[in-house]
């Protein structure tokens, strides 16, 4: 963090420095990345020594097939990338939108994280692929233990590591990694950040002039780490415009010199920092329920977070809250008649917001056994569907969407009198899967990238994407997906 005075020596030093250049307070920031908000924190593009961090040892393995799950525990096969174009996976990778289903979040997310045999090539680019997908969902935690499971030790997975802990509150074993390794080289703004970090203020103030004069710095850098480094030469001027492209350390460098940055624009990894205890109540709403949304925040945590005190305002996050507070107590009662009501005021309010598949998440456990009826009962089935928390028998009059998502997800005829667009769901299901053209993890991700759009996608594009998921022996996957296809907004449009 910034202190309130550094020395006189480094204050000379920035005084100096300012008044020479002439920078002013508002200059902005460029620059361009793979993941455009990633900071630039090594300066050298070759491979360098290994980061101090806790990793786990691949043995003979290559790094590209680095993963957290086994194949097998995955559902997916170990030659998962096998007969894939690994350009075009690389493509769709970069491309690939999160997807409004929880059944396809849960697959995306197996098929980054699982160990597999990697493709025919020599350098790190399939794993750098998946970790900037974990990064764009905002799995920061997941990608940082792909990271360390791997070893942080080139500069393209050391930057995206120090970013993570940048996002995370871990800046300063970040920080304690590139002192003790010379080779991971930082850039000029990286290294006066650490600098400060471990106190060495008057050091920190020195590699800021040097980089300055030998135009490293840029004009919106030096401005911003000189007020991180000395606030007090800065005092009665305006506050910094927001720089052009937020990375995690101009975020954390605003936080530091107390003019914090609103993360509702930034790219999702940057809600993380909202869950800080030093967030204020609706920052850590508002934050958890955009990680929510793309599968990546637990129902528990959202849960904890709804109910971590009473909410006193109106407005439509409040109304969320009260909903999932009223549906809490009347679950911890017992009382079929109160959690009836309450859940239908609940589903209602979340699924306004899209957060549907998160209520399902948090509650449906808590409903298997309470004797409901009426639109308590159709409500409960809908969460229960959304969880994986299917039963056996639905009761009866369930309605007609009810009734198909239960009857694709359990592998039962579609209800009778189901339209032609239900039937012709239902007939993905059916014979033989059609055979597969590409290798298996290309093709998941053709079916994934047919089903990003959501409602909007076309029926048969998205009835394309079920039987390619069968031809890759993911038929429960499948089956799930087209159940929350119904869920969340009918088969047609």
């Amino acid at each position: 963090m910034a202190r309130s005075s550094a020395g006189a020596g480094a204050g000379a030093a920035l005084c100096a420095g300012l008044l020479l250049a002439g920078v002013p307070a508002c200059a902005q920031d460029g620059g361009a990345a793979p993941l455009p908000w990633l900071s630039d924190s090594l300066s050298v593009p070759a491979p360098a020594g290994a980061a101090q961090v806790e990793t786990g040892t691949l043995g003979q393995l290559d790094r590209d097939a680095t993963g957290l799950i086994p194949a097998r525990a995955a559902g997916l096969p170990a030659d998962l990338w096998h007969g894939s174009d690994i350009g075009r996976v690389m493509d769709m990778l970069a491309r690939l939108q999160p997807s409004p289903y929880p059944g396809a979040q849960d697959l995306v997310q197996r098929l980054l994280l699982t160990e597999a045999e990697p493709p025919a090539r020599p350098d790190d680019a399939l794993l750098t692929a998946r970790i900037d997908a974990l990064l764009r969902r905002g799995a920061l935690d997941r990608a940082q233990a792909l990271i360390e499971r791997a070893g942080p030790d080139t500069p393209d997975l050391f930057r995206r590591w120090f970013d993570i802990s940048l996002l995370s509150d871990s800046e300063d074993r970040a920080c304690a990694a590139l002192e003790a390794n010379p080779g991971l080289t930082p850039n000029p703004a990286t290294r006066v950040f650490c600098l400060a970090r471990e106190g060495r203020w008057t050091t920190a103030a020195l590699t800021l002039e040097s980089g300055r004069a030998l135009g490293d710095v840029s004009d919106a850098d030096y401005a911003m780490l000189a007020r991180f480094l000395d606030p007090d030469l800065f005092e009665g001027e305006p506050p910094l415009l927001p720089p052009r492209q937020v990375t995690p350390l101009s975020f954390r460098i605003y936080e530091a010199i107390g003019e914090p940055l609103p993360t509702r624009d930034l790219p999702l990894a940057f809600a993380w920092s909202d869950l800080r205890f030093v967030s204020g109540w609706k920052a850590q709403l508002e934050g958890a329920e955009r990680l929510a949304r793309a599968g990546t925040v637990g129902g528990n945590r959202l849960l904890g977070l709804y109910t971590e005190r009473r909410a006193t305002v109106s407005g439509a996050i409040w109304d969320r809250v009260r909903a999932v507070q009223a549906l809490d107590l009347a679950l911890n009662s017992g009382d079929p008649a109160a959690v009836s009501g309450t859940l239908v005021d609940a589903r209602s309010a979340m699924g306004l917001a899209g957060l549907e598949p998160a209520l399902a998440e948090m509650m449906a456990h808590r409903l298997n056994r309470l004797p409901l009826k009426g639109p308590g009962a159709e409500a409960a089935l809908r969460l229960r569907i959304f969880a994986g928390h299917v039963p056996e028998q639905i009761h009866e009059g369930a309605g007609s969407d009810l009734a198909l998502a239960w009857s694709l997800v359990t592998a039962n005829p579609p209800p009778e009198g189901s339209d032609p667009q239900a039937k012709r769901l239902a007939a993905a299901f059916e014979g033989e899967p059609v055979p597969l053209q590409d290798g298996v993890g290309e093709a998941i991700l053709s079916a994934l990238t047919l089903l990003a759009p959501g409602a909007e996608a076309d029926f048969e594009d998205r009835v394309r994407a079920l039987e390619l998921l069968r031809a890759c022996g993911q038929d429960k996957s499948a089956r799930r997906i087209a159940a929350d296809m119904i869920l969340a907004g009918g088969i047609g449009r």
